[in-house]
């Protein structure tokens, strides 16, 4: 008997420490716009929490208000936190501003606000809030690809398009007997990007080059076309992703002959053509929702000519490249 009240006192401390209690969402304060737009916010803010996994209580019947004060004694003893705020409207804009506060203290413990764009935006706005008070984070840190609104799209200016222009550079390390015995060369490409939540396509047309040379040996590969497609692993502001892809190369390269080291014929051997290339690999992008971003990549290139005049006559390698990104055009992600 003793060990089944032990086990029941125990559960009773875990129920009381796993979480708060329900929580009471009031209607929202309505300043310079009309009450129904504001009730309807609050409906949707409801809804987002419960879809957040907090258990909610509406309390339509009782008058908005911006005091914690009053929130806590309108929620009534039954519930933890009370849910209150106020939806602004701001010339064009709709400001919505969202406080929690413990009904037992009074006391705020969250508080967070965000632009709306619109009305039509108000349901992404009331996702992120009630992400917030579920997560207690700030809206710049649960901002992603996917929820980022129309005002935050336009100011500060978010990634506004789903194609961007940029540059990459970096370099190719060719693999052992690979491109005439090169070690390193210098990559370079300019490259267009069609870009969604969850993928993007890298397009790289007539843009593209490798180059290195010695003493000794040297090669070059002319991009004609290269295609490459991303899997995102996240919808955040950081997304890493893995992808590859395929491409037609120009390609030559030329080594002395015979190599370094035996006696000099006065000769040099040189090959040249187009193949197609393949690549696989992946990497990370920066600062998705801006207008801009950064990019590291790593990925594996193997092109199918080989250079069958040379000693070294393979034409494959691992490459790095560091990449800039400008965002063009004006369509959000909001509408996703």
């Amino acid at each position: 008997m003793k060990q089944v009240l032990l086990l029941c006192a125990l559960l009773s401390c875990a129920s009381l420490s796993l979480g708060a209690g329900p929580y009471a969402v009031l209607p929202f304060v309505p300043v310079g716009m009309d009450s129904i737009t504001a009730r309807v916010a609050s409906g949707l803010l409801l809804s987002e929490l419960r879809a957040q996994g907090i258990a909610v209580v509406d309390k339509w019947d009782v008058a908005p208000t911006e005091s914690p004060q009053d929130a806590a004694r309108l929620a009534g003893s039954d519930v933890e936190m009370a849910v209150y705020g106020s939806l602004s409207q701001l010339g064009n804009k709709i400001l919505a501003e969202v406080n929690v506060v413990k009904v037992a203290t009074s006391e705020i413990v969250y508080n967070d606000r965000l632009t709306s764009q619109s009305t039509e935006d108000l349901e992404a706005v009331m996702r992120r809030l009630a992400k917030g008070v579920a997560t207690g984070k700030k809206m710049s840190e649960t901002v992603t690809v996917e929820s980022v609104t129309a005002a935050e799209a336009q100011t500060p200016r978010r990634r506004a398009s789903f194609s961007s222009v940029g540059l990459k550079v970096g370099y190719l390390w060719p693999m052992e007997d690979s491109w005439g015995g090169m070690t390193k060369m210098t990559v370079v490409d300019f490259v267009y990007r069609y870009e969604t939540a969850k993928w993007e396509l890298e397009i790289v047309p007539l843009s593209g080059f490798r180059i290195g040379t010695t003493e000794e040996n040297g090669a070059f590969d002319w991009v004609l076309f290269d295609f490459s497609y991303h899997y995102f692993l996240t919808v955040t502001d950081i997304s890493p992703y893995l992808g590859g892809g395929l491409g037609f190369h120009s390609i030559a390269a030329w080594e002395e002959w015979p190599l370094p080291g035996e006696e000099w014929d006065g000769e040099r051997r040189e090959d040249s053509g187009t193949g197609f290339g393949l690549n696989v690999g992946g990497g990370v992008v920066f600062f998705r929702t801006y207008d801009f971003h950064l990019t590291a990549d790593v990925r594996y290139q193997y092109i199918t000519r080989t250079l069958r005049k040379l000693e070294h006559e393979q034409t494959q390698g691992f490459m790095f490249t560091i990449g800039f990104a400008y965002a063009r055009g004006r369509h959000g992600y909001v509408h996703w």
